[in-house]
């Protein structure tokens, strides 16, 4: 199974040379260059959006796979786990698994007004830690369990990747998307 991304791309070639089925999937609107390549050694790519799948001979719409762990964790444990008490609502800042610099740097800036009325979960990328340790502010590089951090926010502000879109579609939760630059994104 392949999502993509240029470290597919052996992958996919090898499992089809040693004749191990490959199936990928597209999350995305428009096909990335990794699966555009390994779609031809895939059996089916598999995508989120009816459109896309047009555009691949072996291209089949599912729609984006969701975790269970999603619709199971509980805002109580979750908010145990950021050690939040849930009196204040709860925003959750992510600017990808790659982190945001633009997002990261007015979250820092905004602490001081944000923090008197809300509590707030940043997952800020790798390397991207601003240091800052108060009361009511979670910050980490990544999370594992991002299902904790969607059960404990009340609003989402994120740089709209799709899988994260998808997941919060699902959760109903509300959202403030801050798009890629022009000229960053290939949709």
């Amino acid at each position: 199974f392949s999502k993509g991304g240029y470290v597919s791309v052996p992958t996919v070639i090898a499992a089809h040379r040693r004749k191990i089925p490959v199936i990928a999937h597209e999350s995305d609107y428009t096909v990335g260059l990794a699966n555009k390549i390994t779609s031809r050694y895939c059996k089916k790519v598999l995508t989120s959006f009816p459109h896309t799948a047009e555009e691949l001979k072996n291209g089949q719409y599912v729609g984006s796979p969701l975790r269970k762990e999603l619709f199971s964790t509980k805002k109580e444990e979750a908010l145990k786990k950021f050690g939040f008490s849930g009196e204040k609502p709860i925003i959750l800042i992510t600017g990808g698994s790659q982190g945001a610099q633009a997002i990261n740097q007015a979250v820092s800036e905004a602490i001081p007004e944000l923090l008197p009325k809300f509590d707030i979960i940043h997952i800020c990328g790798k390397n991207n830690s601003n240091g800052i340790k108060k009361k009511g502010y979670y910050q980490a590089e990544y999370l594992n369990d991002i299902e904790n951090a969607f059960a404990a926010a009340d609003v989402c502000v994120t740089r709209a990747g799709s899988n994260t879109l998808f997941e919060l579609m699902s959760l109903k939760k509300p959202c403030v998307l801050i798009p890629l630059p022009k000229g960053v994104s290939r949709g």
